[in-house]
């Protein structure tokens, strides 16, 4: 049964509320998209940033310390400083990016409120061992799947196995709206909290007053760039904005139709890599269906980078690099663990960035197959 009703739909996706026929149109994507996650509650927000902020809130986090891992989005830092948590950072595993089971153990504690687990450039996070080593401190695990729906995990939804799932469908995302996001929970008793935090935001009409995380961060110079993006730039805003709500049916219609063909591809992208020598792809486990974001592998030798970024601009092969390690964004985060993989990833990684939309995975391959060919010649001279 799912569990929407147009009062929600209109507060979450429209701020001039509808009339009946825009708000069934709405209600009946919504379906849709819940389907497809198979969860119990979707509920819409207006970024993956400030739907993890409402998740932050709705648990509880103030004066408590909030675990994620240092290679990530700055905006994670920024949600978790804004709900009053104090974020701490841990090491990476250097087979997947995701967050490190070890670092995650040794810096548990009572104080720990929620651990955030990053499906770190669409490769699925590890939520099942994480939640094993959380169990004994009753904290919630709450999976950042930004970068990764559309895939799976065994039979689970990439976006579903934790306590709530956060959805970005902001720039470059695998549904690229500028803009909206979603939080899935199957607890009725978590999805009544988020409800009644976002029915609040409603009420926030006043334009100098956009939002709440915009508010928390005036009040400290040290986040001042962040604040500037909230306010004129709406990155951490409420509601879906209004010219998105249009775009939704089309863009997840086209999503879902390309859905399968994406995952082929990207298999394919795998594959070719995965045969270009010097250059590592990681331990990814091929029983895992799973759409990244973006395409990571390791190139641990300095000349052979330089090669690579050659080749790809000859090729018209998009690429970027790590995030950098969070403690260089933020000087006073908790660090009680070496970093040592983090700091070794963010300089040795690329980033295959494409569209997730039209061809564009097909045309990626058929780059990287005339890549390959050059990459190995190359470097056998070498």
């Amino acid at each position: 049964m799912i569990i929407l009703t147009a009062k929600i739909v209109s507060i979450g996706l429209n701020r001039n509320g509808g009339d009946q026929q825009n708000l069934s149109v709405q209600a009946e994507i919504l379906t849709k998209i819940r389907d497809f996650f198979q969860c119990k509650h979707l509920l819409p927000v207006g970024s993956g940033t400030s739907g993890l902020y409402t998740c932050l809130r709705a648990i509880g986090v103030r004066k408590k310390k909030v675990i994620l891992p240092v290679l990530t989005c700055p905006n994670i830092v920024i949600a978790v400083y804004a709900a009053g948590g104090i974020p701490v950072v841990v090491d990476v595993s250097e087979n997947d990016y995701n967050i490190s089971l070890p670092s995650l153990k040794r810096a548990m504690d009572h104080d720990v409120k929620a651990v955030i687990a990053v499906d770190s450039f669409g490769y699925p996070a590890p939520i099942r061992e994480i939640k094993k080593i959380t169990a004994p401190y009753q904290c919630f695990v709450l999976e950042d799947a930004c970068h990764a729906y559309g895939g799976k995990s065994g039979n689970e939804k990439i976006g579903t196995r934790g306590d709530a799932g956060v959805l970005s469908f902001g720039y470059s995302k695998p549904v690229d709206l500028l803009g909206g996001g979603f939080l899935l929970t199957q607890s009725d008793t978590l999805a009544q909290r988020l409800k009644q935090i976002i029915s609040q935001w409603w009420f926030y009409q006043v334009k100098s007053k956009r939002n709440e995380i915009a508010l928390n961060l005036m009040m400290e110079s040290k986040y001042s760039l962040f604040s500037y993006l909230a306010r004129y730039f709406f990155l951490l805003d409420y509601n879906w904005p209004l010219r998105q709500i249009q775009l939704l049916p089309e863009k997840w219609t086209m999503f879902i139709n390309h859905l399968e063909k994406n995952l082929k591809n990207m298999s394919q992208v795998h594959g070719i890599i995965s045969e270009c020598r010097g250059i590592n792809t990681f331990g990814y486990d091929p029983g895992v269906n799973w759409l990244p974001w973006r395409y990571s592998f390791k190139i641990p030798d300095g000349t052979n980078r330089m090669v690579f970024e050659k080749l790809a601009q000859e090729n018209k092969i998009d690429f970027t690099r790590l995030y950098p390690p969070l403690d260089r964004h933020f000087k006073n985060l908790v660090i009680n663990c070496d970093l040592d993989h983090a700091r070794d990833l963010a300089s040795t990684v690329y980033n295959l960035t494409y569209s997730l939309e039209n061809d564009n995975t097909a045309i990626l391959t058929e780059k990287l197959s005339v890549f390959s060919h050059q990459w190995n010649s190359m470097i056998a001279k070498t």
